[in-house]
């Protein structure tokens, strides 16, 4: 009888249907005998499912690994995204930050500069109204003088008038005999004589000595002498004045002596106040006509020295407009 071979499986592992590796042929022997090669083929069932089971675990443990290291990798490019994403979006914040706080210096700046061309034109205007204000007063201070002068002026003419009523009569008498006397002296003058005798001495006059007593030029009459009241620059009234007096025949001195007859209104007021006998020259007595009458000339208005000039307690008018210019 042919021997049978004993089908044997392994509990827990997929059927094949090819032969069973593990399918060995079992002969017909003594109990004893079967059993150890039935020890030995279960102990090699036992190995070759153990390394069945190593390989398996060995498989999953790479597919475990190659899934850990694709989690992780992920993780990290998520990770390293979002890093990005916020260090983007932090930049954004700072330039957003940066552009606002630029923004805020630019508009503080354009603040200040506002406040200080403010604050600069609030003083100009300030200035500009003290200026006027100034202006005002001396303009005031002036038409006051004027108008003083003129009063007094005329108040001297009235006097004048009322002392030379008693001497008219007086006068009228000496009149013919002063007549006869000039007509006696001019037949003993020469016609080729240049000056007349000397005048007589004045004691109030502003002119020296040697001015009062410098003789006219024989046949001296100025065409029309000019008028100086004061109202215009006096530079071109002395340049008309010298011009006239030169083409007459006169000099320095006669230009001196001939002044009085050319001041009207507030000058022969002026010329009347100053100290006798202290105009030595022609040159002296037209610098001091132009020092104290400057003040009628046009001021300027960015001079802001002179409006700081304050009149003193009890100083003259005349004195103070004269410091003033």
């Amino acid at each position: 009888m042919a021997p049978q071979r004993k089908k044997t499986t392994n509990p827990g592992a997929p059927d094949a249907e090819g032969p069973n590796l593990h399918e060995v042929p079992i002969e017909q022997s003594s109990p004893n005998e079967l059993t150890s090669a039935q020890l030995i083929e279960k102990e090699k069932r036992i190995q070759a499912e153990r390394a069945i089971e190593a390989k398996k675990a060995a498989a999953a443990g790479k597919k475990a690994a190659a899934a850990s290291t694709v989690s992780k990798k992920a993780a990290a490019a998520s990770a390293a995204t979002t890093a990005e994403a916020e260090t983007l979006n932090n930049l954004s914040q700072l330039e957003d930050d940066q552009l606002e706080q630029n923004l805020h210096s630019e508009l503080n700046l354009e603040l200040r500069a506002l406040e200080m061309k403010k604050a600069h034109l609030a003083n100009q205007l300030a200035t500009r109204k003290r200026a006027a204000e100034q202006t005002q007063k001396l303009a005031e201070a002036k038409r006051r003088v004027a108008e003083m002068q003129a009063e007094i002026q005329k108040m001297q003419e009235e006097v004048g008038l009322l002392q030379e009523l008693p001497n008219t009569q007086a006068a009228a008498e000496t009149s013919k005999h002063h007549e006869g006397q000039d007509l006696r002296q001019a037949n003993h003058i020469h016609q080729d004589q240049h000056f007349q005798p000397n005048p007589p001495f004045d004691p109030t006059s502003p002119l020296s000595i040697a001015l009062q007593r410098t003789s006219w030029p024989y046949g001296y009459k100025p065409v029309q002498l000019p008028k100086y009241d004061g109202s215009v620059d006096p530079a071109q009234f002395i340049m008309t004045y010298e011009a006239t007096i030169a083409s007459a025949g006169g000099d320095d001195p006669i230009m001196a002596k001939s002044f009085v007859m050319a001041c009207e209104g507030p000058v022969a007021n002026w010329y009347s106040y100053i100290q006798p006998l202290s105009i030595q020259s022609w040159v002296q007595l037209k610098e001091r006509l132009k020092q104290d009458f400057q003040v009628f000339k046009r001021l300027s208005i960015n001079t802001l020295q002179q409006f700081s000039c304050i009149q003193i307690d009890r100083e003259p008018l005349p004195e103070y407009l004269r410091r003033f210019v």
